[in-house]
């Protein structure tokens, strides 16, 4: 009673964002307590999103969210007049995206639900355009339109030709990656730990091909607090970016001395990640990698084969590793779950969200 029971997290639950029978951070994946609004999920597709403080779980017309919100541990819902297409938060508001294209703002330090109204009107094309895709970093709210215009919500920064079309937009705390239909990769904002792949450390304001991708098509992509990472049509894991806690697939270097004796690395190139292999020394059987999703400093991916498997900083639990372990994080990646097949998977900022299809 009270439970999704389709929706699991592993990780933080400090302020209660996930269950309200603890404050401690859950090691193994667990029902979400959601009650008394959960009989208004059933049956439906269910979109979440969840921060250190707050968590946000919408389904059809309405939203709940749950945590810090404006000074106290609460439960906050809004419903609207049409279907909710998406939904993206940072550590002081939710991006809602309905389906007509309109977006609204939830403050939670305040309490507070606006609708944002910036599209431009120097298009004079006579079909109207509309948002399709958002993303919230701590520092960036992007905004996609239909006809390839970028919003800094709320200045426009950049518009694609008209033959680009957009497949995917994701955020980290300071920048932002962008996925075309074709499968080009562009990322831009601050590049200081190498998140951008550009090559250097160099901030962009507006997009920027990441050319060390040109000519792979890539479809999927996703951003962590200062890292990133892409999926190759063949499978592959590209990642790059700040490396502190192993979320890059990659071992960090001096692990052995204490994290404020040892400088992490940075890639700043994209590098593709040797997965382990499903049984076997057969080149065939290296997994696949099918999605990707990422947290402040760690990473999920999934996999052909229905596998899911984490890397990164584990000091809540978030990789979701049953085993015992004392270090806190992971710098390789290892097999979570057997039973990732049409699962979908959300990493929050020290969480992860597990979505099963619906019942």
């Amino acid at each position: 009673m009270g439970k999704l029971l389709n929706v699991l997290f592993v990780g933080h639950n400090g302020f209660k964002q996930f269950r309200d029978d603890t404050r401690l951070p859950s090691l193994d994946f667990a029902e979400i307590d959601i009650d008394p609004h959960s009989r208004r999920f059933e049956g439906k597709s269910i979109k979440v999103a969840a921060t250190l403080t707050f968590s946000a779980f919408a389904a059809g017309k309405f939203i709940v969210f749950r945590g810090f919100i404006n000074g106290e541990e609460k439960t906050v819902l809004h419903d609207f007049t049409e279907e909710i297409s998406d939904i993206s938060c940072n550590t002081k508001h939710c991006l809602i995206l309905l389906k007509t294209g309109e977006i609204y703002q939830f403050s939670v330090m305040r309490n507070q639900l606006i609708l944002l109204n910036f599209l431009s009107t120097e298009n004079n094309s006579a079909e109207k355009d509309f948002v399709t895709h958002i993303s919230c970093g701590e520092t960036k709210n992007i905004a996609v339109t239909r006809q390839g215009a970028i919003y800094d919500i709320p200045s426009k920064i950049h518009q694609f030709e008209k033959h680009v079309k957009i497949q995917k937009i994701s955020c980290g705390h300071e920048h932002a990656v962008l996925l075309t239909k074709n499968g080009d990769v562009y990322s831009w904002g601050n590049g200081l730990r190498g998140q951008l792949g550009h090559g250097d450390l160099e901030g962009h304001t507006e997009p920027q091909l990441i050319e060390a991708l040109s000519g792979i098509k890539i479809v999927d992509i996703a951003a962590g607090g200062w890292h990133s990472a892409a999926v190759s049509a063949f499978g592959d894991l590209y990642t790059w970016g700040w490396n502190v806690s192993g979320q890059l697939g990659i071992s960090v270097s001096n692990p052995s001395l204490p994290t404020a004796n040892f400088t992490p690395v940075v890639y700043s190139i994209p590098e593709i990640i040797d997965l382990p292999r499903d049984g076997d020394d057969d080149l065939n059987a290296q997994f696949k990698v099918t999605a990707v999703s990422c947290g402040n400093q760690h990473t999920f991916i999934k996999t052909e084969c229905r596998r899911a498997l984490s890397s990164g900083h584990n000091k809540f639990g978030q990789l979701g590793i049953k085993k015992s372990s004392k270090k806190i994080f992971e710098d390789s990646f290892s097999i979570v779950r057997e039973d990732s097949a049409d699962c979908s998977i959300i990493c929050g900022t020290y969480c992860t969200i597990w979505i099963m299809p619906r019942l």
